[in-house]
């Protein structure tokens, strides 16, 4: 036993040696669908935001195959909408809300990078990303009142919560140049159904496009 931990601390700290942390940032935009089933008859609504991200990854080169590595990392996401399919507001028609969302997430990719030439490297990757929700409000204007209600909690404007957890899948491409510079496209397909409403079903999907620094 204390062999097999010599092993794996000695494979923990050289993976440490080959990290590179790496600082990125960029633009988001969420498509979301809900489909509510009411009788026989289904109804689809579509909708989505855009907003922006800062965050930090690791990219920690594996030691059995050349330029394959692990990328996990962590950011926050701000986004802001005014048309999103939410199946479980009431008093929508008498309403026009505009949303604010702020979200942790943390991403952990399977990359694969390849020298193009000794300046540029091409990047491909794929991973999960998990999503914990911290603040989700719609802003309703009326008259000359302003009220916000909780979006991830039951009250007066919403009829049934959204969930904070969101799990999706990502997939994307990217190029590394000079060792220094990233530049990348991701889109993440959401597996998690976000609402609380019964008969109800609302997933999110996102498309990123980050630039990067690795230190």
């Amino acid at each position: 036993m204390k062999k097999v931990l010599i092993v794996v601390a000695a494979l923990f700290v050289g993976l440490q040696a080959k990290a590179q942390l790496q600082v990125e940032g960029g633009y988001q935009h969420f498509f979301e669908q809900s489909q509510t089933q009411d009788g026989g008859n289904k109804f689809i609504n579509n909708g989505g935001g855009d907003g922006f991200y800062l965050g930090a990854r690791y990219n920690i080169h594996l030691p059995w195959v050349s330029g394959l590595s692990v990328l996990p990392g962590a950011n926050f996401s701000f986004m802001f909408s005014k048309n999103q399919p939410f199946p479980f507001m009431f008093a929508l028609n008498l309403a026009d809300p505009s949303f604010r969302e702020i979200a942790l997430n943390i991403p952990v990719d399977i990359a694969y990078t390849y020298q193009v030439s000794s300046s540029v490297k091409l990047r491909g990757f794929t991973g999960p990303d998990f999503q914990i929700g911290l603040l989700n409000h719609a802003v309703v204007h009326g008259g000359n009142s302003t009220h916000s209600y909780d979006v991830y909690a039951s009250n007066e404007f919403v009829a049934a919560a959204r969930t904070r957890l969101n799990v999706s899948w990502g997939f994307g491409a990217g190029v590394v140049v000079l060792d220094k510079f990233t530049a990348h496209v991701r889109y993440e397909l959401g597996m998690v159904n976000l609402t609380t409403a019964q008969y109800s079903k609302l997933f999110r999907n996102a498309l990123q496009v980050g630039v990067g620094y690795i230190f």
